[in-house]
């Protein structure tokens, strides 16, 4: 019943299964070189047992996938680790440690899940992340300093990669969200005073 236990769709398995079915009529002839040349037979069992381990490495290569394979709850759940560790240095090796599995195996669960690279992923919620922060400044908030509190050190590819993914570049989002805390901030004061200007009169 060994047989039924691997992948007879791989070579090595479908080359053995002919070859001990050859083996087996050819047995049955008298004359055969595999009964009567010791030659031939040592080399014929070479043969059996080079393609016998070929089989076993393709089964274990195949339940070595199946183990390592990471479903989308499993990747959920590396996003939610990045997430926590956002602006930490994160590397593929660093992820793939976390999931417990290879590195290659991290990137063909993202690539099959959200259809980019983990690094890519970790790129894009950084970016994200700047965004916020670039959205709602403080007095002492600039570009660079976001950058790096993001995990973005390189500020020419930050920029770069701002810009392709929002439309803008960091300092225009800057520029433009101190323009309305401004105006908002006046819209307030002008509230304010008219409802205190009303309460006095």
């Amino acid at each position: 019943t060994w047989a039924t236990q691997f992948p007879m769709a791989e070579p090595a398995a479908s080359t053995l299964h002919s070859l001990t079915l050859w083996a087996a009529a050819e047995l049955d002839r008298e004359t055969s070189a595999l009964l009567t040349k010791p030659r031939v037979v040592a080399a014929f069992e070479r043969c059996l047992l080079s393609l016998f381990l070929n089989v076993l490495e393709d089964r274990c290569a195949i339940e070595r996938k199946a183990r390592e394979d990471i479903s989308e709850a499993h990747v959920r759940r590396i996003e939610a680790w990045i997430e926590a560790n956002l602006t930490e240095p994160i590397g593929i090796e660093e992820i793939a440690g976390q999931a417990g599995v290879s590195s290659r195996s991290v990137q063909t669960a993202f690539r099959r899940v959200r259809g980019c690279t983990p690094m890519q992923y970790v790129q894009q919620r950084r970016l994200e992340l700047a965004r916020q922060v670039l959205q709602a400044p403080t007095p002492d908030t600039t570009v660079t300093r976001v950058a790096l509190d993001c995990g973005l050190f390189h500020f020419g590819r930050f920029a770069a990669a701002y810009r392709a993914l929002f439309g803008e570049k960091p300092s225009e989002t800057l520029a433009r969200s101190r323009r309305g805390a401004t105006a908002w901030r006046l819209l307030t004061d002008r509230k304010t005073k008219r409802f205190v200007s009303g309460r006095v009169g």
